[in-house]
């Protein structure tokens, strides 16, 4: 053993010496994760990400009905492409390989790589030919003007324009807030098409009353098969303008202080309330016949939603050369909906304006007058008769 060697090892036996069981233990622990570390997962492979597909035919035309499936070894994940396009669960990443496979009798195999971000592919596939093609080739609701809390019909027209006849087709509708279907079930037969041929279907919806006006669209999908079995499903929709129609009320009219003087300021409060089913814009009021009692006569209010109350507040000063009598005031009131149409209404209201009274009320003037007549002849009867009384 050489005089460096045996240093180190004195050294070490030394430092053994003065370190205490805990401290040790700190220093394998260390060693330890020291080791490990190149073995652990990074962060990573716990990130997250999709693949999407898309799927078009020969003719580049969104291909519904193909099945997609993603796998690692095993099936990890499975749909059917809807409006021509599929995306899968979220999945690892971080370099991790998968095999996407689709199909429609014919197969196509892709395999990608997901790394740090998701990943967009898109296969053509070939349609089997000659096939049927159904496709809703017109759609007319009735009335045109769909109202909130209203109901009406659409009627749509399916089409064959493939070039094989198509057997078992059924239509069906996937119905949500604030649609409902009225008198029929959501799913409706189309029967047999011959290529070339149309058949019109007709269904019934409602309009929920509490339905906010605005565009909104009705899913359908129709599914049908041609005479070897093979079964077709193609994705649409329809849309559907809900219009509402915003109605003011006059709700309440106040007058404060109660009574009117010549002279007197006060209030003039009036409360709308839009019981419509359309928002009001631009709501205006204006006063006529308010001379000598209103200090302003018109006050821009702006928007009230529907199921909603604005408070107006008129300043009264009443004229100190107002005569005495009844006002007839004339509310107007006018506002628009979003779509531009305007409407009005208009109110009349009564206001009286009273003299003030005198601080002694007339109807005492008469009695106050025989008093003092009584006082004077008492008076006078007493000096007559030679005596004072005062």
């Amino acid at each position: 053993m050489t005089w460096r060697f045996r240093l180190a090892f004195e050294r070490k036996e030394k430092m053994s010496s003065y370190m205490r069981p805990w401290q040790r233990y700190l220093v394998v622990v260390v060693l330890a994760m020291c080791l490990l570390a190149p073995h652990v997962p990074s962060a990573y492979s716990q990130w997250l990400y999709q693949i999407h597909v898309r799927v078009v035919d020969q003719y580049s035309v969104d291909y519904d009905g193909v099945t997609v499936e993603v796998r690692r070894g095993e099936l990890i994940d499975s749909g059917v492409t809807e409006e021509g396009a599929w995306s899968s669960k979220h999945l690892e990443g971080d370099g991790r390989l998968y095999d996407i496979v689709v199909f429609n009798g014919q197969e196509k195999t892709r395999t990608v790589w997901l790394g740090k971000s998701d990943v967009y592919l898109e296969f053509s596939l070939e349609r089997r030919s000659p096939a049927p093609t159904l496709l809703v080739s017109k759609v007319t609701m009735t009335p045109e003007l769909v109202m909130v809390g209203t109901s009406f019909s659409a009627e749509l027209t399916i089409q064959n324009v493939g070039e094989l006849k198509s057997v078992m087709g059924v239509l069906g509708f996937n119905i949500t807030y604030p649609f409902s279907i009225v008198g029929s079930g959501s799913v409706i037969d189309i029967g047999g098409l011959e290529v070339g041929n149309n058949r019109t279907l007709r269904s019934t919806f409602s309009v929920d009353s509490s339905a906010r006006t605005g565009s909104y669209s009705i899913p359908y999908v129709l599914m049908y098969s041609d005479p070897n079995h093979y079964t077709f499903t193609s994705f649409g929709k329809f849309g559907v303008v809900i219009h509402g129609v915003p109605q003011i009320q006059i709700q309440d009219i106040a007058v404060d202080p109660t009574q009117l003087n010549p002279a007197t300021d006060g209030i003039l409060t009036i409360q709308l309330i839009n019981a419509g089913t359309e928002s009001a814009l631009d709501v205006t009021v204006k006063i006529l016949n308010g001379q000598q009692i209103l200090a302003n006569s018109i006050t821009y209010v702006g928007l009230i939603d529907r199921a909603s109350t604005k408070t107006v507040i008129f300043g009264i000063h009443v004229s100190p050369e107002a005569d005495e009598g009844i006002r007839f005031l004339t509310i107007e009131i006018t506002f628009r909906d979003p779509a531009g149409n305007l409407y009005s209404l208009s109110k009349n209201y009564e206001v009286p304006v009273y003299q003030i009274e005198p601080f002694i009320p007339t109807d005492y003037y008469f009695f106050i007058a025989a008093a003092v007549a009584a006082v004077i002849g008492v008076y006078v009867t007493f000096r007559r008769l030679g005596i004072e009384i005062w």
